[in-house]
């Protein structure tokens, strides 16, 4: 079972040095709970405050909310919502604003924050306790959701829980960006909590710190002024010089970037203020990218503007770009392919030896690349990005003979761990492709048969290389027999049938899957044989193997949303256990699901291609959250029926984001070559256009 998937919304902070977080509590009112809501509302809302953060340009932006705790200007929000490092403005509810003096305390894990500004006489919200609520219990949330200031959301309390070692409020609300550090108050306008989380399953689910967490944090403050906040991160400038923006920072020995460069494609550099080395030399650093969609790694001969030479991976691949000035038409990439040394979503390392005429790049200590250049400059070092990259930098060393650094014992032994779980990953990698290759081979010469009952088990076969393909024919097989043997040898076809109806639906109890119709193991006709469930497509494969094997002819008969089998002119819905489905009952499905009358050609017999490409359809969509399973699926459908334009274009889509750029513009030219009907060409010329593009930066 998949955890609840939550994405960190906000928390909340506080300043004072001996004020107590909390006030004289508010009366409680016997009035309506509209009316009653109104009046809190009114009341918290001139305790709730905006708040500003500066980004690196000095750019003020409004970033959440908060709240004030006490009356000589303490006030709380999510850690988060303020950043680490930057200069922090709070905007009271009377419009006045005021500049942070000092984080009267803060807690990276529980993701809160106490303020001081210089204020006083403001007013607070009374403090609650939250072992007090119920469930049921009606809360409040206050703060500034995606820019309305001081908004109010109701909703009830759901559960105290405790996620990740925090003691949390579940609540029933629909919490959005901005509500992040604001309170959450009951009817009687007492703080219990500040909004820390939001759902990213449904938008009525969020959650709240329990405001005692905010309490203990006051007890116990670690105060930092600001002064030394806004350094909280910031690169050594003896050390390093940056150019052309983007968010250069330090983290536990580690450089971490973000946000897009100001130069041309974003590119922004990070370089050491050491003089160039002397040639020859070695440049190495660890790179991780946080998207490989991204590009970052190693900048050398830069002569501190804009030329420079770069080492780094981008999409999966692996490039080296001479840029000799602002303009892309200054740019030119000497190298750019993938390598099976790259370990995406790990840490890389990237090496360049420089030795005047000649440039070799290895990745994880294997060579990947030679160049050779006549006019090569020593140059600077250091770290360069792209685009809106993420990505995180650490070890950047330079040897001045050209030989690698020295590595202590202890980091080869890690190397070389690294190493072997790679290759190990590698294979697995290959293991699965060859695995995928054979089944679609498989399912190709099933089809060409025809031989539906090996087609649809092939199906479950790309997902459990355990199944049993023959073994499950044989089941079937002994199914027939079972049937057969208490059979006069003279039954007709009818009855052979009926004799079928019995013995799956009411000796066996074979059934349609109503409570998890869309589980990916209805879809698989080994586990629908095994589990006796299945969705309508393999109840019918299974009832149309069985029938030919009792030498009756029963066709599959695809209708919209429903599919079924057909006995000479009547319908049978294996689905619901073998009954009849008159023909006014297939004519409303037609309706239902197609917006139009019944046709003839709705009841013809279904080929076995169509049959499974229909399972593989289902699949697709039961893995609508998972791209590379999605991926897989529309492999096979492809493998089976080129032609299937919708598919290839959906195949493009999610292979362009999961890096197989190639791959993706091969589909987009197989669909400007068929011209398939109901595809816009000129956006897929374009969107190709776009992707080779992308491919060359």
């Amino acid at each position: 079972m998949r955890a609840l998937a939550v994405a960190l919304l906000a928390l909340a902070a506080c300043r004072g040095e001996p004020t107590p977080i909390a006030a004289e509590p508010v009366a409680t009112s016997t009035t309506s709970y509209e009316l009653r809501v109104s009046e809190v509302a009114q009341t918290a809302a001139k305790a709730v405050v905006t708040l500003y953060v500066g980004d690196r340009g000095g750019t003020e932006r409004a970033m959440g909310s908060g709240f004030v705790v006490g009356a000589d200007g303490l006030v709380a929000t999510s850690l988060h919502v303020i950043g680490e490092g930057r200069p922090i403005a709070v905007e009271l509810a009377d419009g006045r604003r005021f500049d942070v003096t000092s984080i009267r305390a803060f807690d990276r894990s529980l993701d809160v924050a106490l303020l001081r500004i210089d204020a006083d006489g403001l007013p607070t919200l009374p403090i609650g306790d939250p072992t007090t609520l119920g469930q049921g219990d009606p809360m409040l949330a206050l703060g500034n959701p995606l820019g309305f200031e001081r908004s109010v959301v109701p909703g009830y309390v759901s559960a105290l829980r405790e996620l990740e070692g925090r003691p949390m409020i579940q609540l029933a609300m629909a919490i959005e960006p901005g509500n992040s550090g604001g309170p959450v108050v009951d009817l009687a306008g007492r703080v219990h909590g500040v909004v820390t989380m939001k759902s990213m399953v449904t938008d009525d689910l969020g959650f709240a710190l329990r405001i005692d967490a905010v309490k203990r944090l006051h007890a116990q403050p670690n105060p930092v002024t600001m002064s030394r906040w806004l350094t909280l991160g910031a690169l050594d400038p003896a050390k390093w010089t940056e150019r052309f923006g983007a968010r250069w920072r330090q983290r536990a020995g580690r450089i971490v970037v973000d946000r897009p460069g100001h130069g041309m494609a974003g590119r922004s550099l990070l370089l050491q203020n050491r003089t160039a080395p002397k040639l020859p030399y070695t440049v190495q650093a660890d790179v991780r990218l946080d998207d490989e969609d991204g590009a970052a790694g190693i900048a050398f001969a830069s002569d501190g503007d804009q030329v420079h030479y770069a080492f780094y991976p981008t999409r999966n691949r692996l490039r080296v770009t001479r840029f000799m000035g602002p303009q892309v038409f200054q740019w030119r990439i000497l190298f750019d392919a993938p390598s099976d040394a790259f370990r995406p979503g790990e840490w890389n390392r990237l090496a360049v030896r420089h030795e005047g005429d000649r440039l070799v790049c290895y990745v994880n200590d294997h060579r990947v690349a030679e160049i050779v250049e006549r006019t090569l400059p020593a140059g600077r070092v250091g770290f360069v990005k792209f685009r809106d990259t993420s990505a995180q930098m650490k070890h950047l060393q330079v040897s001045s003979d050209g030989a690698a650094p020295a590595v202590s014992p202890v980091e080869a032994l890690k190397r070389q761990a690294r190493e072997l779980e790679w290759q190990a990953t590698q294979l697995r990698r290959r293991a699965q492709e060859r695995h995928e290759a054979l089944v679609h081979e498989a399912l190709v010469r099933a089809i060409e048969k025809p031989d539906l009952l090996r087609a649809a088990l092939l199906v479950a076969k790309l997902d459990d290389e355990e199944v049993d393909v023959e073994a499950y024919v044989d089941r079937v097989a002994q199914m027939a027999e079972a049937i057969r043997k208490d059979l006069d040898p003279r039954a007709t076809p009818a009855e052979r049938l009926a004799a079928l109806d019995t013995y799956l639906f009411e000796e066996n109890g074979f059934h349609g899957s109503r409570d998890e119709y869309h589980h990916r193991a209805n879809s698989y006709l080994s586990s629908v044989i095994d589990d006796r469930e299945g969705l309508p497509i393999t109840l019918s494969v299974l009832y149309m193997a069985i029938a030919e094997r009792l030498d009756v002819e029963v066709h599959g008969v695809a209708l919209p949303g429903h599919f079924v089998v057909r006995y000479g002119q009547t319908l049978i819905d294996p689905f619901d256990r073998g009954a009849v489905l008159p023909a006014s009952a297939a004519a409303a499905l037609v309706n239902r699901h197609a917006r139009r009358r019944v046709r003839e050609e709705d009841f013809a017999p279904v080929p076995a291609r169509d049959v499974v490409t229909r399972m593989l359809r289902n699949l697709v969509g039961a893995a609508a959250t998972e791209p590379a399973d999605q991926l897989r699926y529309l492999d096979a459908l492809l493998a089976v029926d080129p032609n299937a334009a919708v598919e290839r274009y959906r195949r493009a889509q999610l292979g362009a984001r999961a890096g197989r750029v190639p791959a993706a513009i091969a589909d987009l030219e197989r669909l400007l070559a068929d011209e398939p009907e109901g595809i816009d060409l000129t956006e897929i010329a374009r969107w190709r256009t776009l992707l080779e593009g992308s491919a060359r930066q």
